[in-house]
């Protein structure tokens, strides 16, 4: 009996050592990697990856699969190898981040152009539900925003929260404070919150988002609500080039709130 348990063991220890081979890697390998990675060598990659018998879904690292890889180092050649060869598209970062989130918060377009082809969804949400046409805007990846956009991206309001460090400076120089609340932020709303000017320019030149559009505001300390629009908001925020921006769009120039200097703390 004990002679079959020891043989049992041994046989599940030496299939863990084998599965330890075919996912791990030396230093000297990692370095290998890196320098393909950084020069885009889809074809040196193929070769090291039959020489060394690295598995396509291979962790690197101890942190992100060799395709997280490509998408943090935008290296689109390289992610259209490791995906003919059978990588995992759904695979995600030890923070829980897609493909399509990294290459749009670094305005990797060719990668995204990529998985798009390949049936990544642009509208996947991460775990903070932080959608990639988001990751786009508040990256300032202009080009990005541009293709969601024009591909079917949603248009959905952003989720904001904004919490208890936020201060609202009032003419009367009172400061009040408030607990955490969210918003839902429409896209040139959530664009001039996070001063993304040029997303500004984009939403409203080319896609023809209104910067008299309004939302509801909840007035931090008083808590009032008030509808905004995006000129309310970036005078509110003291963003005056996106202000002035919009008002040369046909923004209203007259802010209902012009007396208050609102400084929010984005989270």
């Amino acid at each position: 009996m004990c002679k079959k348990l020891y043989i049992h063991w041994a046989k599940l220890f030496i299939a863990l050592i084998f599965t330890f081979h075919a996912w791990a890697m030396d230093i000297d390998t990692q370095k290998q990697l890196y320098k393909l990675y950084g020069q885009d060598d889809a074809q040196g990659l193929e070769c090291l990856l039959e020489e060394k018998k690295i598995d396509v879904n291979a962790i690197i690292d101890e942190t992100q699969s060799l395709l997280m890889l490509a998408a943090s180092l935008d290296a689109e050649k390289i992610g259209t190898c490791l995906l003919d060869r059978g990588a995992d598209k759904n695979v995600r970062s030890s923070k829980g981040q897609s493909l399509m989130g990294i290459a749009c918060s670094l305005n990797s377009l060719a990668f995204v152009k990529m998985l798009h082809a390949r049936g990544v969804s642009l509208n996947a949400t991460e775990k903070d539900d932080i959608s990639p046409l988001e990751f786009a805007i508040r990256s300032y990846s202009l080009e990005t925003a541009d293709f969601l956009l024009e591909n079917g991206a949603s248009q959905s309001p952003l989720k904001v929260i904004i919490n208890s460090n936020t201060k609202i400076h009032i003419s009367s120089d009172t400061t009040a404070r408030i607990m955490k609340h969210e918003y839902q932020f429409p896209l040139l709303h959530y664009a001039v919150f996070v001063n993304a000017l040029r997303v500004c320019d984009l939403l409203c030149t080319k896609h023809a988002f209104d910067p008299n559009a309004i939302m509801p505001f909840t007035m931090l300390g008083s808590g009032n609500v008030v509808h905004v629009t995006p000129n309310d908001l970036a005078v509110m925020s003291a963003n005056w080039r996106i202000a002035q921006l919009l008002q040369e769009k046909g923004a209203n120039a007259r802010s209902h709130y012009a007396l208050m200097t609102v400084v929010l703390s984005y989270k």
